[in-house]
């Protein structure tokens, strides 16, 4: 058997190992203590990313509901415009029938004038002629007038 030296030799190295040991295990937890502390600041942190990403994701569905209204309202004016523009192209068409008869009808007119100067030309030539006759007569009476006299 040991003697008392040596048990308490082996005990003092048995507790400075140990002490060593605590020591390593204390290095560790405090490591592990500093990791783990890090790691809840994360998640703080990701959690607050994540609500603020939740509130994003609100509004851009919101945006995105204004924005199939705003679609739909411009479809429905498109259709609108589409329809007054259709509207616009018979009106337009319609005016340029109407266009079209007015032109003849200048036209028409244009030949009637034509054809009442041509007819007053020749009741005027006409009335010339007459007037050019009743004349000569009384040229020719008043000739025979002086004569007379």
């Amino acid at each position: 058997m040991p003697t008392l030296e040596e048990r308490l030799t082996a005990l003092e190295q048995s507790q400075l190992q140990s002490g060593d040991g605590i020591n390593d295990l204390n290095h560790y937890v405090t490591m592990l203590i500093g990791i783990v502390q890090k790691q809840e600041w994360e998640i703080r942190e990701i959690k607050s990313l994540l609500r603020t990403l939740a509130t994003d994701v609100q509004v851009i569905g919101q945006s995105g509901q204004l924005t199939a209204q705003s679609t739909q309202s411009l479809r429905q004016e498109v259709q609108s415009l589409r329809q007054e523009g259709q509207a616009t192209r018979q009106e337009v068409q319609s005016l340029r029938q109407e266009g079209q008869a007015t032109r003849q009808e200048v036209q028409s007119l244009r030949q009637e004038v034509q054809s009442l100067r041509q007819e007053i030309w020749s009741i005027k030539e006409g009335q010339d002629k007459k007037f050019d006759q009743i004349l000569l007569l009384l040229n020719t009476l008043t000739g025979k007038s002086d004569q007379q006299a």
